[in-house]
């Protein structure tokens, strides 16, 4: 015979309730919100052609986009939440800008090539060298660690906050005055409690200059503004 289930913590179901609740609600009035926005003004804001259907046809597309990615995100993020934890992977993916993508015209949702350029606000850090997000999965309990992460969030704070624009100057533009503390904190703790470089590891490297090379000849060599 199987030991019986232990009874749910009536603590735990509320805040399980609770945080579901909320975040559930806060998404939907995101896309609410947007709705709204698209079928009156992000037509002729985003997308001023000639054509006022044309228009907010192209604003309820990336509405559409929305709701496909988020099968994606969830397939690729839940199993993130699950191998490092839900709170570190959504702090992760509050500090996400990436690239953009580059459209044929303003009023037609085509993609040409080079299909996604560098964005000229600056890209998340996360996205140009996504093996940082190793970092979320590590531990820092001796004085070195939490010396570099306290010298690493000095450093970061005034740049996330330069020219009022906030997180989106978090990429590999702003990144270089703390990049190397926050390289070796990563090569050093990693090499502390699992060796050497694991396979997924040396895969998200080479997948990571890859897209870097080809944001790189979108600007330098096809001139992708």
């Amino acid at each position: 015979m199987t030991a019986p289930h232990p009874a749910p913590d009536r603590r735990s179901l509320r805040r399980a309730y609770t945080a579901s609740l909320s975040g559930t609600a806060l998404e939907y009035y995101d896309f609410a919100a947007y709705s709204v926005a698209a079928a009156t003004i992000f037509g002729d804001l985003f997308f001023p052609s000639g054509d006022k259907l044309v228009g907010t046809m192209a604003a309820f597309s990336t509405y559409a986009i929305g709701y496909l990615a988020r099968p994606l995100g969830g397939f690729v993020f839940g199993r993130l939440g699950d191998v490092i934890g839900r709170k570190k992977v959504l702090v992760y993916t509050l500090l996400l800008a990436g690239p953009v993508p580059v459209m044929r015209d303003d009023s037609a949702f085509v993609l040409v090539f080079p299909f996604v350029a560098a964005n000229p606000w600056g890209m998340s850090l996360f996205i140009t060298a996504p093996c940082f997000m190793w970092l979320a999965g590590l531990r820092y309990r001796d004085g070195t660690s939490r010396l570099i992460l306290l010298t690493i969030l000095l450093t970061a704070l005034p740049i996330l906050f330069y020219y009022g624009i906030g997180y989106r100057q978090f990429g590999y533009r702003y990144s270089l005055d703390f990049l190397p503390l926050l390289f070796y904190l990563l090569l050093r703790n990693y090499r502390m409690e699992r060796g050497g470089l694991t396979t997924g590891f040396k895969a998200l490297v080479v997948a990571s200059a890859v897209l870097n090379l080809h944001l790189f000849a979108g600007h330098f060599i096809w001139h992708v503004s």
